[in-house]
């Protein structure tokens, strides 16, 4: 194994690491971040992150099981699994072949995926079913999506810290 692919499955496993405490943490209520009625959702940008740094299959991969380890402890049933993995996959889709690397492109990611995350979260579970679908949109959708949007243009900064070293996109043999 040369020393770039031991570098890139080391700091995957690192990213790993640190996404299942965000999600540990953030279950258990010891790190809510809540402002108002917008709650952020810390993984959604964690797994288009994963895409932007590893790859299309790597984010895929990563967000299927940290998905799946989110429906655990939610009420959404296979949602955030699928969700996530199409976000982590179309991430490291859009990079490698439309995309640079860079804090525009991250943020431009981040936010989408988060407006849509919820928009589609919002079109699932209370579009068609509550009394007054506006106001759940308004006051609870539309605030999230733009508080986990602004929060993981703000972890690009912490994320190109911890994984500056790795080499760009997953190696090619």
């Amino acid at each position: 194994m040369t020393t770039q692919k031991l570098k890139y499955f080391v700091s995957f496993a690192l990213y790993i690491i640190v996404a299942v405490l965000v999600i540990m943490l953030q279950s258990t209520g010891l790190a809510p971040l809540n402002i108002g009625t917008a709650s952020a959702v810390l993984v959604l940008p964690l797994t288009v992150y994963a895409g932007f740094y590893f790859g299309e299959y790597a984010g895929a991969v990563f967000g299927l099981f940290i998905g799946a380890a989110m429906d655990v402890f939610s009420s959404t049933f296979i949602y955030n699994t699928v969700a996530l993995m199409v976000c982590g996959f179309v991430s490291g889709l859009l990079i490698s072949r439309l995309f640079n690397r860079n804090f525009a492109a991250a943020s431009v990611l981040n936010v989408s995926a988060a407006v849509l995350y919820f928009f589609v979260k919002w079109l699932v579970a209370y579009a068609f079913v509550d009394p007054s679908p506006m106001f759940v949109f308004t006051r609870f959708t539309l605030t999230s999506a733009l508080y986990t949007g602004a929060i993981g243009v703000a972890m690009f900064f912490l994320l190109n810290l911890m994984l500056k070293w790795i080499p760009v996109g997953p190696t090619k043999k």
